[in-house]
């Protein structure tokens, strides 16, 4: 079986390279590639289309101006990806309505609750993200936001 491949996208925000890159190599059914988020725009390699997830992990603050960083933000959807929006990538963008109705949130302003149970209904049980889990509903526990009343799967 094939692994998934997953764009790990960053920028604008610090983290444990180490530790980071150890959580994803912990992960033996993905192959996974860290790049910024104008590596990614750039896609040197010609290889955008062929990730079977993206999972975002920047905090940009400033909209993206006309240019390639935009137009590959705009062009997300278009082809059978996964999209994960993590942490405070959630909040990247602010004034950026595009970044809004990715995430699924239209005020991004925030406040946080530790230790919340969220019900979570899987809506494609084929999707190459699930491989390997649970299938049908299922519960996590983790840290949720809530955006204006709206609890995301954040972290």
């Amino acid at each position: 079986m094939s692994k998934i491949n997953t764009a790990v996208i960053t920028g604008q925000h610090a983290f444990d390279v180490p530790g980071f890159h150890g959580l994803f190599r912990s992960i033996s059914e993905i192959d996974f590639y860290l790049q910024d988020l104008e590596n990614f725009a750039a896609d040197a390699g010609k290889v955008r289309e062929q990730y079977d997830v993206l999972v975002f992990y920047n905090f940009h603050r400033q909209t993206p101006d006309e240019g390639r960083v935009r137009e590959a933000i705009e062009q997300l959807g278009e082809n059978q990806a996964g999209i994960l929006v993590l942490h405070h990538a959630i909040l990247a963008f602010p004034q950026w309505q595009l970044w809004s109705d990715l995430c699924g949130i239209q005020d991004r302003s925030f406040d946080f609750k530790v230790g919340q149970n969220l019900h979570v209904d899987v809506v494609d049980l084929q999707h190459p993200i699930l491989r390997g889990w649970l299938r049908g509903k299922w519960w996590m526990r983790l840290i949720s936001w809530r955006i204006r009343g709206t609890t995301a799967i954040c972290c």
